[in-house]
């Protein structure tokens, strides 16, 4: 059964804790909130900065030092959270303290040390004067880089930092740990603390070096440190050229994902800070790994199924539940509900989208009820998720509140949520998925995201027997489809993928796919690169599609006769008796020739399969004619 649904609906006594029942007279509004993380705040395109007042400087207390460094040596490294608090390193340190911790970051001697012994060793690094000392990589685990980059900002003043290292990195191409660290390290100790003109003086130096250091051609290499900090410091000017000169889908593949790893474009593309163009380039591009607190800083609540496919597909269930809760905790809006949703079905960790959706009635109730009394593939999920909130909150009046549904509408939510759920298809899992699907999984990889145009959830789920196939192997489907041109067409449709979800999905499921795929594209203004989902009519449709698709080539012939001629052949494989009808209609009434004629030569090949002879074959083709034609002529 579905994954955390219908186990609420049998126990509801197990429920976990919801928000209390509403109370009789009482208003519940819809919330639409964002809240940031102080991280992220400076990249929502309504943030002005204002400048913090700086840190007060710590007094350095060598004892207390030694102290925090043997307790965060004898942590675990798994136990990164707790290592990280005993550190408590944060802007406002001495020059002192950020001596001794550059000291111990840099150096695996002292590292090794015991601490009788360690402080021996500091006492001859801490003389040395701060202007000779060299800039040294950390030994440390990518955890912890962060608090090495605030020492670092703190050691050096901020100009001559800039001045040092921003040219000097052109030389640390393989060292991304360091060039993080430094990332993250001006992000959290200067950028807060910064005046408008000592930023501006910062952009007009990380500029002058950019165009001393041009950004490479090769995506597999990594550029200098100076672009990194133009991506901090919002340089778009700058920025956006490097952008829209990479290619559609630069890295998609094995190759595109390791110059992903290397090159780390996201922040490239963030640091556009313009919605639209980050929203367009991040789908153009096909960026995995979307950061949850960046994105929604700068798009809102505009473009979330980018993160939804983002959290989906990734395979680390500590990520997946992190990155849930940052959604879950980032925000509150019905346009969350449907993501949360599909998460709870999909994704490799449903507990915190299953808590967000209880915790969260009002926007719950207002984000799946247009889904529930829509044909999408989450509607049954979406029903079933009702009926648990409406364990303590009345779906039907808050739905009449907050969404101003009619009477008829609201009847037709209670009839389906009183429905049997034994008659909603099961969400297919790891454990029901069949053989075959299976295999047609393993046939379809997937290494680029759905065009904008394409949300899967909102398309109607292929049946198969009781089971619905889930979002994951729905998506890789349309994945595979999208290889499909006008001319592989007729090679396409007899792929052993096609023919296993032809044989074996229900026609009636098939066919509301197909159109609502056909739907979707024509609604986008019929993109011709995605001239695959018109295809899809003849490819996977049932003999319900013949008739669209019959319709659609009768649209083509004068716009478009190599397409029509493509569906007319599409109507041959098909081979059924209506496709065999519309045939007959096609090569008597098209007045383009070459549809005629492949109509008349798809005729002759379906009298052959129909086993009819020459002579039976001509009589019905001319009764047909006759029909068709008044007085025979």
């Amino acid at each position: 059964m579905e994954r955390g649904i219908p186990e609420l609906r049998k126990q509801p006594g197990s429920m976990p804790k919801l928000n209390s029942p509403r109370k009789s007279g009482e208003s519940f509004q819809v919330r639409r909130e964002i809240r940031l993380p102080e991280d992220f705040a400076h990249l929502s395109p309504s943030y002005r900065h204002v400048p913090k007042p700086p840190p007060a400087i710590r007094p350095f207390d060598l004892a207390d030092c030694l102290d925090r460094f043997v307790r965060f040596q004898s942590l675990p490294e798994k136990k990164w959270e707790q290592r990280e608090k005993v550190l408590n390193i944060r802007p406002g340190l001495s020059l002192e303290e950020a001596r001794f911790w550059y000291e111990i970051f840099t150096s695996r001697t002292l590292q090794r040390l015991e601490p009788e012994f360690l402080l021996e060793h500091l006492n001859d690094a801490l003389e040395k004067p701060r202007e000779g000392l060299t800039i040294k990589i950390p030994n440390l685990s990518g955890r912890h880089q962060v608090q090495f980059g605030i020492v670092l900002w703190s050691l050096f003043s901020t100009q001559g930092l800039a001045q040092t290292l921003v040219p000097a990195c052109f030389s640390w191409h393989i060292e991304l740990g360091f060039t993080h660290a430094v990332e993250i390290g001006f992000a959290r100790a200067i950028l807060p603390f910064s005046s408008d003109d000592a930023l501006s003086e910062m952009r007009q130096i990380v500029a002058h070096v950019m165009a001393t250091f041009p950004f490479p051609k090769n995506p597999d290499s990594i550029p200098a440190f100076c672009f990194r900090l133009a991506t901090i410091l919002g340089m778009t000017d700058e920025l956006l050229p490097i952008v829209e000169h990479w290619p559609d889908n630069a890295f998609s593949g094995e190759r595109g994902r390791l110059a992903e790893i290397w090159l780390r474009p996201q922040s490239f593309v963030l640091a556009l800070r313009e919605p639209q163009l980050v929203e367009h380039h991040f789908r153009r591009l096909n960026l995995p790994g979307c950061p949850i607190g960046n994105w929604i800083a700068i798009t809102g609540f505009s473009a979330l199924d980018v993160v939804e496919h983002s959290i989906i597909w990734e395979l680390s269930k500590s990520v997946s539940k992190s990155s849930i809760s940052a959604l879950g905790q980032c925000a509150i809006s019905p346009e969350v509900a449907p993501v949360m949703l599909n998460l709870m079905l999909e994704s490799q960790t449903p507990e915190p989208a299953q808590k967000w959706l209880e915790t969260h009635p009002v926007e719950t109730i207002a984000g799946l009820v247009p889904v529930a009394l829509g044909t999408g593939m989450l509607a049954d999920a979406a029903i079933a998720m009702l009926e648990v909130v409406n364990l303590r909150n009345p779906v039907c009046e808050l739905s009449r509140e907050v969404l101003s549904l009619s009477e008829g509408e609201i009847e037709r939510l209670a009839n389906l949520m009183q429905s049997p759920s034994e008659s909603r298809p099961i969400l297919l899992n790891e454990q029901s998925t069949p053989e075959w699907l299976h295999k047609v999984m393993s046939d379809c990889p997937r290494y680029r995201r759905n065009p904008p145009w394409l949300v899967v959830r909102n398309l109607s789920a292929l049946v198969w027997e009781q089971y619905r196939l889930s979002f994951k192997q729905t998506d890789r489907l349309l994945w595979f489809l999208q290889f499909s041109t006008r001319q592989n067409a007729l090679t396409f449709f007899k792929n052993p993928v096609i023919s296993s979800v032809k044989e074996r999905c229900s026609p009636e499921s098939r066919n509301r796919f197909v159109l609502e795929l056909l739907g979707s594209w024509k609604k986008a203004g019929s993109p011709p690169k995605d001239e695959w989902a018109f295809l899809c009519l003849g490819l996977i449709g049932d003999d319900a599609g013949v008739d669209t698709l019959a319709s659609e080539i009768r649209n083509l012939e004068n716009r478009d006769s190599p397409l029509a001629v493509i569906c007319v052949e599409l109507l041959c494989l098909i081979g059924t008796e209506n496709a065999m009808k519309h045939l007959i209609e096609i090569s008597v009434q098209s007045k383009i020739g070459p549809v005629s004629k492949s109509a008349e030569e798809c005729l002759s090949r379906l009298a052959v399969q129909f086993k009819l002879s020459p002579e039976a074959f001509k009589e019905r083709f001319q009764k047909k004619r006759n029909a068709k034609i008044p007085n025979g002529k």
